[in-house]
């Protein structure tokens, strides 16, 4: 995964800062979504992300259909990791993610 894939992602900015959103895919009742939840909470202190959107699949028969299995599954910009990961990995994941802005 290179960082020239990054640069397709739209970025955006509050109060002149970069932002980095993490989606997490989940559902109600997921164990493992939850144990993933907690680990971007950890990012989110740490400050290697700045937000942690839930997106619950059970409302959308696309997500259903292309997440059901494989939840939790998170997604920064275009980039998803599938579930499983550690917090390790998920830090080393965001890291080759990052994108200079110079």
């Amino acid at each position: 995964m290179g960082l020239k894939h990054l640069q397709k992602c739209k970025k955006f900015f509050l109060f002149g800062k970069k932002q980095v959103k993490a989606t997490l895919f989940t559902t109600s009742g997921c164990h493992l979504c939850e144990e993933a939840n907690s680990q971007l909470k950890k990012l989110l202190k740490l400050g290697k992300i700045d937000f942690i959107e839930e997106v619950e699949i059970a409302n959308s028969d696309k997500l259903m259909k292309k997440y059901g299995a494989s939840i939790p599954v998170i997604k920064i910009c275009e980039h998803e990791l599938y579930w499983p990961f550690e917090l390790r990995d998920l830090e080393t994941w965001v890291k080759r993610l990052e994108v200079s802005d110079g």
